[in-house]
């Protein structure tokens, strides 16, 4: 499990009651969501910002084609192997290769 929180927090946990942090660190910004598609992690939160992992605890921060404030991220498709982020009304980012790059749509 993985929570995500205010000042860039990431929490995991193996069991869901005993939590530790990881390492994002790099950001103060509130990190708003969090989801995983394909083995992959991605948190989205302030300033567009959208962060990556592979094991959930090393984070690594993705090029944001916007700026504006990231809400929510959640798999889509019927396969559920594209990722939209959802930056408020009208206004989405869009991946289709794990969360690597994103466009605006």
């Amino acid at each position: 499990d993985v929570a995500v929180g205010a000042d860039g927090s990431v929490l995991v946990s193996s069991d869901g009651l005993h939590w530790s942090a990881a390492g994002a660190g790099f950001t103060t910004g509130t990190l708003r969501a969090v989801t995983q598609i394909e083995g992959v992690w991605l948190a989205v939160g302030g300033g567009g910002l959208i962060l990556r992992s592979t094991d959930a605890r090393n984070w690594s921060a993705v090029r944001s084609p916007t700026p504006s404030e990231l809400f929510a991220i959640a798999a889509t498709g019927p396969e559920r192997t594209a990722l939209l982020a959802v930056a408020g009304v009208e206004a989405s980012v869009t991946s289709t290769d794990g969360g690597l790059t994103w466009t605006v749509g």
